[in-house]
């Protein structure tokens, strides 16, 4: 592996752990990379809440978060699961009533704009059709049920 091809890797890390790269090539990512963030969040914190405009594109790494629907747990999700795609491609609202984090937990956040314009130059429905195999089992995110 030559030292630019280690150098690109090391930038898309975050993504590549976010699972982005089932719709992104590695130019498109590195063109992301900027506007990504690896964060470790403690417990309790919410991270989507429904009625609210998604800006960002969330997917846990490690620790696992608790999908809340009129206040009662519906689901949890641990490492590899993610929210906010579906709402960023529709420029609506997070589907689910609270996201909150159920551990400490280290999350990938890529920011809302740059991940709309990539999504949009890869064409929706190249979007669309990568979407089932990148999007398990729980409607509005990556969680399994």
């Amino acid at each position: 592996m030559t030292r630019n091809r280690r150098t690109a890797h090391s930038a898309i890390g975050p993504l590549l752990a976010a699972g982005l790269d089932r719709l992104f090539d590695d130019d498109a990512l590195l063109r992301l990379a900027p506007y990504a963030d690896v964060v470790r969040v403690q417990r309790g914190v919410a991270l989507a809440v429904e009625g609210v405009k998604a800006h960002q594109f969330t997917a846990v790494i490690d620790g696992e978060v608790a999908v809340h629907r009129a206040g009662v747990a519906a689901v949890a999700c641990g490492a590899g699961a993610w929210f906010g795609l579906d709402e960023l491609i529709a420029g609506g609202c997070y589907h689910s009533t609270v996201v909150t984090t159920a551990t400490s937990s280290t999350i990938v956040v890529v920011f809302g704009p740059p991940l709309r314009s990539a999504l949009a130059a890869r064409g929706r429905d190249r979007v669309a059709s990568a979407l089932p195999a990148f999007s398990p089992g729980f409607v509005g995110s990556g969680c399994a049920r």
